[in-house]
């Protein structure tokens, strides 16, 4: 039984101040993660520098009214093309800086990880008719996509995910022409994130799915059939409205080089297979162990297309990590429906041998009706768009309050140079300075225009062969000094610790002049004795 189908409880319906003023649960799921991400992680969403790079490549976009077709941040490949694909986001993201620094990125961020979670849960409560249920799995889905909460353009694709999968799974539900949606939705996703991708292959996926229902339904094969040739019509208007962007079909086989490119299955960490030792994949593993206690137990009644979405979602969550929100995203509508049945009948049965579960049965129930009622009479959503005007409000006013900070987005300290930068930054100002790959996008945040990097994480611009030279330098491999004799490093910024840092103290062209528990930074003795001048 699905929310809409549930009976509310007997009484006076809500009257209409109630219904414009009382926030609805998924208005309540938009709140808490809202603040969650206010409050608790203003320093988490910074921990990926590349956020930088974003950051002032829209403030270029505001500046100069152009999208930027050569590199700007870098001396090792200056003027050389490169393509912005990120390029409405990196405006959003340079505007909300400039409006209110960091804490309007952080504002940014959080609305659209709260709208995420706000449309996963109604998703999930309206699948199962289960509201308790559907909390509990959308607070399992976020805390297994946790680690990816991040200030990037990747956001805004867990966010047109969600909505993706509303528009095709109402369209397979009801039929009618909100499925269109999708296709203005996926124009304006290309321009923002090279996810875009996700909604003509999710389409694709219900097409293919409504073919094979229609195959083992004997009373309605020509409906299913019908639906069948929409999705077809979307996954071919998607793919046409995505053309609509600066760079064209251009945009497509720069993704796909990008998605295929062995390097960067071998080396960069979102590309890589989950690792299950790591502590924060255990809600994901918990999941996917969902996924086949629910094949075992009631894969049966499992819809083919349901079956299929997850199938291939969970497949490429398995290969690289990058895919475990986006799954995170499909899952729980599906399984929930599942668990909610399973846990209906379950609790059913046992609530007969035990007054305690009896009443808890009972409460549950009336819980839910409340909040099914909630879903169904309070739609104004007031509270989510004041809590939204409030935060921007305190962003661009600094983030106090009687002089006490309630915002405090920063870059960690601990990840990043940020003490080393205070320090000698100014020293560093105008000479080619070597920092470390993870680093480059706080560098361009932190010191562009003064200082341009020698690297920074656009992997696909910089290309395989010239990140692999970087990671020997990295590392301090034999060919360390001619890599910096090369390109002509004045200063070199790496990580205390590092094997780089160790050989750089030992060697007598170079000498430290500051170090702390992150960064230590290294100055050229003859450039040294050059600023001096002569004796």
């Amino acid at each position: 039984m699905t929310a809409a189908g549930r009976q509310p409880a007997a009484g006076r319906p809500p009257g209409r101040l109630a219904r414009l003023l009382l926030p609805s649960p998924s208005d309540l799921v938009f709140l808490y993660v809202f603040c969650l991400v206010l409050t608790a992680l203003p320093t988490w969403l910074f921990g990926d520098g590349d956020t930088g790079f974003h950051v002032r490549t829209g403030e270029i976009i505001l500046d100069t009214l152009s999208i930027p077709r050569t590199d700007p941040f870098s001396f090792t490949r200056a003027g050389a093309p490169w393509v912005a694909w990120e390029w409405l986001s990196d405006v959003a993201l340079g505007a909300a800086h400039r409006a209110a620094g960091l804490n309007g990125i952080l504002v940014l961020s959080a609305t659209l990880l709260a709208l995420t979670m706000a449309v996963g849960y109604r998703q999930t409560s309206n699948a199962c008719g289960r509201p308790l249920v559907a909390l509990v799995v959308i607070v399992l889905a976020a805390f297994s996509s946790l680690q990816h909460w991040l200030a990037r353009p990747h956001l805004v694709t867990l966010l047109f995910a969600a909505l993706s999968f509303a528009l095709l799974e109402g369209h397979r539900r009801r039929g009618g022409r909100r499925v269109y949606w999708l296709l203005p939705l996926t124009m304006l996703w290309a321009n923002l994130h090279g996810g875009f991708l996700v909604a003509p292959l999710m389409a694709a996926l219900y097409a293919v799915g409504a073919l094979l229902e229609a195959s083992l339904d004997e009373t309605g094969p020509a409906v299913l059939r019908r639906r069948a040739a929409s999705f077809a019509a979307v996954v071919a208007g998607s793919t046409g409205l995505s053309l609509v962007n600066p760079l064209g079909a251009g945009l497509h086989a720069h993704i796909l080089d990008y998605l295929f490119e062995p390097w960067h299955h071998q080396t960069i960490i979102e590309f890589l297979s989950p690792d299950f030792h790591d502590p924060f994949l255990l809600p994901f593993e918990l999941v996917v162990l969902a996924f086949v206690v629910v094949g075992l137990g009631w894969g049966r009644r499992l819809a083919p297309t349901h079956l299929l979405v997850l199938l291939v979602w969970l497949h490429l969550a398995l290969y690289s990590v990058r895919h475990i929100p986006i799954f995170l995203v499909f899952a729980p509508p599906i399984l929930a429906t599942l668990w909610g049945r399973a846990g209906k009948n379950v609790g059913s049965d046992r609530a007969g041998r035990s007054r305690v579960l009896a009443a808890l049965a009972r409460v549950s129930a009336r819980v839910e009706t409340v909040l099914c009622q909630g879903e169904a009479s309070f739609r104004a959503h007031l509270w989510p768009a004041f809590a939204v005007v409030a935060a921007a409000w305190l962003a661009i006013h600094g983030g106090m309050v009687l002089g006490q900070p309630l915002l405090a987005a920063r870059f960690p300290d601990a990840f990043f140079p940020v003490a080393a930068l205070d320090q000698v930054e100014s020293r560093l100002a105008g000479h080619r300075v070597y920092g470390l790959y993870r680093w480059g996008g706080y560098l361009i945040y932190r010191s562009f225009p003064r200082m341009q990097v020698f690297v920074d994480g656009r992997s696909d611009f910089y290309g395989p062969e010239f990140l692999r030279r970087n990671q020997t330098l990295e590392d301090g491999g034999e060919t360390w000094r001619r890599e910096l004799d090369r390109w002509r490093v004045e200063f070199v910024l790496t990580r205390s610790g590092l094997a780089l840092a160790t050989l750089l103290d030992r060697d007598r062209d170079w000498r430290r002049i500051y170090r702390d528990a992150t960064a230590a930074v290294y100055e050229r003795r003859d450039n040294a004795d050059a600023a001096r001048g002569p004796r």
